[in-house]
This record gives C-alpha cells, structure tokens and sequence, in this order.
C-alpha cells in the first residue's frame, strides 16, 4: 500500500548519492577533508559511495552537528521548511523568529556558504538549495521552547486508533453492500465549485450528499466531515473505487484492496491512512480532490471575506494543489518537531512568518482572499486579517486532519483549541473480539462477523476456505479441500492453524475441526480434484500415442484408461487440442 520506512530510507540515500555526483571530484575532497574523513581511490563514484556512508552515520553526524556554530545549525534544520519564506530579507527574519535571536544578513550568508562547502546544503535539480531528506536520521527534532505554555495543558482524548478503525471499516461495508451514487464526477475536468473572479469558492459536498450520510447515521456537521475525510483517503488509497459517469457513477470496493487492508494491523492501517493524506513526496500522487481541508476551513472564515482562485478555467485537481503543496509542508513540519506541547496561536503566528502566502504555487496558479471586492495581499495583512483568513486553514489542518489521524494531541477550553503537541508514536490500546465472532453454520460453512477487528481471522481462513458471500454484517465461508490441501503442502498443520485461531481471539468451532480432521489424515492417500478436462481418443489410436501425447503435455496429464486423458489443469486444454490437431489428431472433448 505504501513504501515501507526502509525502502523511503533506501531512496533518500540514492537522492544524496545523486547531488554527491553532481559534485565534482575536487568539491567532493574538499567535503572529506572539512570533516576530517579520509577517502580512498580516484573514481567519482567512489568517492560519493563513501561521502554517503559518512553523511548518513548517525552517531558521526550527531557529533558533525554538535562542532556547526548556533547559527550554522539553526539553519541546517530549518532551511527546508524555510524554503516558501520570501526572499531574501524574508529568510532571515524568519529564521531569526524561529530562534528567537537576532541573525544577521552577513552572518546568514556566511552559514549558507559554510553549509553548502561541507556537504550539508545541496542544489537540486529543481536549481533549488536543500538539505537531504535522508539527514533527518540524524538531525536532532525541532524545538520551540518559547512557545511552550506556562501552564500544562489539560488533553481531550480525541483519537483512538479503534474509533478510527471502526469509522473506516463501517464505510467501507456501506459502500460494499449499497454502492451508493457519487456525489462528483471521477473526469479530471470536473469543476468542483472552484473559486474564480465571479464564483467564490463554498464547501463541496465531497464524494457523497449530504442526505446519504445523514442516511448512514453522521447527523452532525462534524460526523460528516470525517466521514468525508475517510472517504477521500480511501479512494486515494483505491480501496474505493469510482465506477461509472455522472450522473450515474457509483462508488465500489476493490476487492483485492480491502482484503490487503483487512490483513494489515490495525496501527498499521493508521499509517497508511497518513501516507495517502500526506501524499508522499509527490505532488500528482493524490488522485481526487473532491473534500478537503478548503472545505473544513471556509465554513469558519466570516467578516465579509471570500476565496477565489486566479484561474477561472482550472480543473478541480489543478486548483488543488496548492492545498497538496501547503498539507505536504505543514505535515513535513510536525513530523520535525519533537512532542512538547505548543501554544495554539502562537504556532499558527510562526506559520504567518514562515510562509504568508499559504496558497500560492507559480506553475498552477493560487487562491486569493477577497474583501469588498478587493484582493488581499497575504505578505501585506495585518494579524487580525490574516488569522481570520489563512490562519482559519491551519487551524482546519490541525483540529481537523491532523488530529483525526493522532498525529497531534490538543487542548481545549471550552471549543476554543489552546495548545497541541505531536504525538510521536500512536496510544498502546488492546483490541478485544466481540463474543461469537466465529460460528459454524452446516454443512461445511464458517460464518465471521463483519469487524475492524477481524483482520487476523480474514487471514487464517483463507487458509482453509473460500470466501462464498460477504455482507454487510457478516461474511461467510466455505471450507475447500483442495485450499487446506494447499496450506498442508506449505507445513501448515491442523493443529498449528487451531492454535492460530485461538491467538487471534477466536475459537474454530470444533465441527469445522472434525472436517479439518479428516481431510488431514487423508491428505497423501488419494487427492480430489474438481474442474478436471478428460480427453478421449478413438479405438484407432495406439496405446503407444497416446503415451505420447501425454509426453506433449507434461505432468498436469493423467492417463486412467488405455484411450483416456484426465487433465488437472482444464484451462490448458484448449491449448493442447491444437497442438494435437496440427500434428493431426482428431481428439474428442467429453467434459
């Protein structure tokens, strides 16, 4: 579903190992002798293999980063979120704000110089400078200490990774049993409400109305919005799947998707749920754009101000990603910070200096705050303004996404958010199985309730089953000999697989065992096959051809009689009657 953390690690290295190579090879020595690292042979590719292995030893750079002077290291961890900072007096404000020390132009500069001739800044092939993504094995988290509050804030538990595997699982039943109609189009041209000089962008009812979640139990505004949020999620992660044109498209469950899903952790779920939010390091990765952060942020902004974007002709996913963009950056921000808690506003100031104009991208246009019928300027607003308007989107990102995911914790008073702190890693939660979980129902079927919690169970019954039905409440299995006998051949034994069961919460009811039973101990003195071809041939056939044309075949055919083929792969049948009947036999197809 997504790259695990060592294939992301893997990559980053490459990405380091190719601006290494751009290098040339006196830049390269120059590097290793800053540091004091010796190098040995003369090939460029050589020479960065092993800048790579010392730019990626963690304990090595912690003690590199420990010798960089307060600013020298200041901008190092910084420089990458500074990057949407206007330029050039911007940056060092802002890099001046964030460490709440007076820095220099020249004193900047010098850093810059320093950190780009000793390997630690590189210019990409986007011509842009930045610090290696594969540095963050090494680079300490982000601090704010002036903006910790004076006081420890009281946490409202908000996030459980069971509710959210339950809000999860009962969409995807609902979608599985009703295939509900979208709300929007899947065409990439779909205009979705887009703000322009004469329609201010309003909230989209996202992949469903209003009336079919009211339907599904989400009566409240913010019940809805999650629900929609999920729905997003899971269609970016293509367990649901858009079928159809409007007005009549439809929304499905793939069904080699959501069984992949149903055998992943339920924490595990959770990280895929942020990797399809986040959307990678990808821009065009997000494959809808139909409800999003625009949407939980506009309802909140008043005082007479609009949003329109600059482009009146854009397509929904054209005007989407600069809320890709800003969701990629304010993500990759957290996920640096360490697990202090932070005073609400006081972030959502930090984020006005950083990066002021929230919306704008140069290739794809930008969305523009309107009052009066005038256009805002983000750079130029005052606090009050800019809160009202850009500040409302942070704050979506945080109370809303973000905390969804349990990727932040917040304090409240009252409604008001006052303070937040990322959570580093998700709550330790035992999940217990709801009694009667498995059932038998004869002859020869195992009936397993329709949970989140399941995911196990799904796994080890496919070890001795075939899925027959699946409902909304429950899904239904049917015992297969010829699976089990599959999973026997693996060195899977009865006993192992009870034991299995019996681990994963649930007890395999013991008719089922006594069917199991008996297929094991005769597993090895005689094998029953279904969906065999058998091929007869005419008396004026040998007994001698017909060996040979078993010869043709290979080993998935059988001779039981002197005139008489049984073939156990029925479907390569076709292929061998042509084969015979160019080399002029005239077989004949019983069944």
């Amino acid at each position: 579903m997504t790259e695990t953390p060592s294939g992301i690690q893997a990559e980053q290295r490459n990405e380091l190992m190719a601006l290494l190579q751009a290098r040339s090879v006196a830049d390269l020595r120059s590097i290793a002798r800053a540091w004091g690292w010796p190098l040995k042979g003369t090939a460029k590719n050589d020479l960065a293999q092993q800048l790579t292995n010392h730019l990626t030893d963690a304990p090595r750079m912690r003690a590199v980063y420990d010798r960089l002077s307060p600013t020298e290291a200041a901008l190092l961890q910084w420089h990458n979120i500074l990057a949407h900072t206007a330029e050039p007096t911007g940056l060092v404000a802002a890099l001046s704000y964030v460490t709440q020390r007076q820095i220099s132009t020249a004193e900047y500069s010098k850093a810059l110089e320093t950190l780009q001739e000793r390997g630690l800044l590189f210019t990409t092939l986007a011509q842009a400078l930045a610090a290696p993504a594969v540095f963050s094995v090494w680079l300490p988290p982000l601090t704010l200490p002036w903006l910790r509050p004076k006081e420890p804030p009281a946490a409202r538990p908000t996030f459980s990774i069971r509710d959210l595997n339950t809000t999860v699982y009962q969409l995807i039943s609902r979608i599985e049993s009703e295939h509900p109609l979208a709300a929007r189009s899947a065409s990439s041209m779909a205009a979705a409400n887009l703000g322009s000089a004469i329609r201010p962008f309003t909230a989209r009812p996202g992949l469903l109305s209003r009336d079919t979640l009211v339907a599904w139990g989400y009566a409240t505004q913010p019940d809805r919005n999650i629900a929609r949020f999920f729905l997003e999620q899971l269609v970016l992660g293509q367990i649901i799947k858009i079928a159809g044109a409007a007005p009549n498209a439809r929304l499905t469950v793939d069904e080699a998707a959501r069984t992949r899903w149903e055998m992943t952790p339920p924490d595990q779920r959770v990280m895929h749920l942020r990797a399809w939010w986040i959307g990678g390091r990808r821009p065009d990765y997000r494959t809808t754009a139909l409800w999003n952060e625009l949407d939980l942020a506009i309802a909140a902004v008043t005082g007479g101000y609009t949003l329109r974007h600059n482009l009146p002709w854009a397509d929904t996913f054209t005007a989407s990603t600069p809320i890709d963009r800003l969701r990629q950056w304010l993500a990759g921000l957290l996920l640096r910070l360490d697990s202090a808690w932070l005073e609400f506003e006081g972030f959502i100031q930090l984020i006005r200096h950083l990066r002021p104009a929230l919306l704008t991208t140069e290739e794809v246009g930008k969305w523009q705050w309107y009052r009066d019928g005038r256009v805002l300027e983000p750079t130029t607003m005052d606090w009050e303004t800019w809160r009202t308007t850009n500040g409302r989107l942070v704050e979506a990102f945080l109370t809303g996404p973000a905390q969804w995911l349990g990727l932040v914790e917040i304090s409240y008073q009252g409604q008001r958010p006052t303070a937040f702190r990322v959570q580093s890693e998700l709550p330790a939660e035992e999940f217990h199985l709801p009694t009667d979980m498995l059932q038998f129902a004869p002859p020869d079927t195992l009936v397993l309730k329709n949970v989140w919690q399941a995911g196990a169970l799904h796994a080890l019954l496919r070890e001795l089953a075939v899925e027959e039905r699946r409902g909304r409440e429950r899904v239904h299995y049917r015992l297969n000999a010829p699976v089990f006998r599959d999973s026997l051949m693996r060195g899977l034994t009865l006993d192992a697989l009870i034991a299995r069961f019996a681990a994963a919460g649930a007890s395999l009811p013991a008719e089922a065992i006594a069917r199991l039973r008996d297929w094991e101990q005769r597993a090895g003195n005689f094998r029953l096959h279904e969906g065999v071809g058998v091929i007869e041939f005419g008396a004026d056939m040998t007994p001698e051809e017909v060996q040979a044309i078993v010869r043709i075949g290979g080993d998935w055919l059988y001779q039981v009689a002197p005139r008489c083929l049984v073939a156990l792969d029925a479907e390569r049948v076709p292929e061998l009657l042509v084969n015979l009947r160019q080399r002029g036999y005239t077989p004949q197809v019983i069944s």
